[in-house]
């Protein structure tokens, strides 16, 4: 079965973080917690805070929209890590945790289950204070589909 749809993006990281969130509710990264330096996600109620290993550069990411859970994605992933979200307005946006947005925004239904898959953190880590503004090393994969309750 493939996804529904696929769309590329490329947030801008700042302080190594970036957001999935839903435009409407006006959640902050604060209002919604941030991860851990060992996690590279951390969920809140309206959306979720990603966890990069670089800063000020943009990760390659592709968010897939699924109509039930597609299982984990083949390919070698450094990093795997799921959670739940609400979208309440039906939409969310992927962005910068300063609020540039890094495209369209996602229709959505409700209640969300994702699953993001992550490579290349590493290298974008061992650029910190050495090189900023670069594009992709890091690549994420966010799989999105509806919980049913």
């Amino acid at each position: 079965m493939p996804p529904i749809s696929r769309f590329q993006y490329a947030p801008r990281v700042d302080h190594r973080m970036f957001v999935l969130l839903d435009p409407r509710s006006r959640p902050t990264p604060l209002d919604e917690g941030l991860p851990e330096h060992d996690e590279i996600l951390r969920a809140g109620q309206h959306g979720v805070v990603f966890r990069s290993g670089g800063d000020l550069f943009r990760p390659a990411v592709t968010i897939e929209r699924w109509a039930a859970d597609p299982g984990t994605a083949d390919g070698e992933w450094d990093e795997v890590a799921e959670a739940s979200l609400s979208a309440p307005s039906g939409r969310l946006r992927l962005r910068s945790i300063m609020g540039e947005p890094a495209g369209p925004d996602l229709e959505v239904e409700g209640s969300q289950r994702l699953r993001a898959h992550t490579r290349g953190r590493g290298e974008a880590m061992e650029r910190l204070t050495v090189e900023t503004g670069y594009a992709g090393v890091e690549e994420w994969l966010i799989q999105l589909w509806p919980t049913r309750a």
